[in-house]
């Protein structure tokens, strides 16, 4: 009879034990995310090459926009597990539907990706990381004096604000 006592006992704990442990990776991964990895960079910048891609201007991957996302997600979880997410649903939504990884994608195809994040009911997982990623992606990309060609200002668009403020309206 004691002995039987024992070995419940032991049992409890051990179950109890592994219950602990994994619950506390469970928490670690939400609260502290890794960092991307090569892979998610690649994806990352991809997608902004799609937002913003050559043409008259440079493209995002050139004046390091995505890096720069990068770097700033390191002291950002919520945005660092949003792009976890992101890039995941990317990878699976291009593998189901055209066989390969994003950043092996077309023009076309890659477009085609973001349309449906775009379209997607607000609130899913690939509306918000499509919605923030690209904020972020523009706010960095324009912030950029090469961004600000044809523009006849030597300041970024928006972040000085409205100069005159504080005047009353002219009238």
């Amino acid at each position: 009879m004691i002995e039987s006592s024992k070995r419940r006992q032991f049992l409890r704990f051990v179950l109890g034990a592994s219950l602990v442990a994994s619950s506390a990776a469970l928490l670690k991964s939400i609260l502290w995310p890794a960092a991307l990895d090569a892979d998610e960079i690649a994806a990352l910048e991809r997608f902004a090459d799609t937002l913003l891609p050559a043409d008259e201007l440079p493209a995002a991957t050139s004046l390091g926009v995505p890096r720069a996302l990068v770097e700033t997600a390191l002291t950002d979880r919520p945005l660092r597990r949003l792009l976890h997410r992101g890039l995941s649903w990317l990878a699976s939504t291009s593998r189901r539907n055209f066989g390969r990884p994003f950043t092996e994608l077309g023009d076309s195809e890659r477009g085609q990706v973001l349309a449906i994040a775009a379209a997607a009911e607000e609130g899913t997982v690939e509306r918000i990381f499509f919605d923030r990623a690209r904020m972020e992606l523009c706010t960095l990309y324009y912030a950029q004096p090469q961004t600000w060609v044809g523009l006849q200002a030597r300041f970024p668009p928006q972040p000085m604000g409205f100069l005159d403020f504080a005047s009353p309206p002219r009238g």
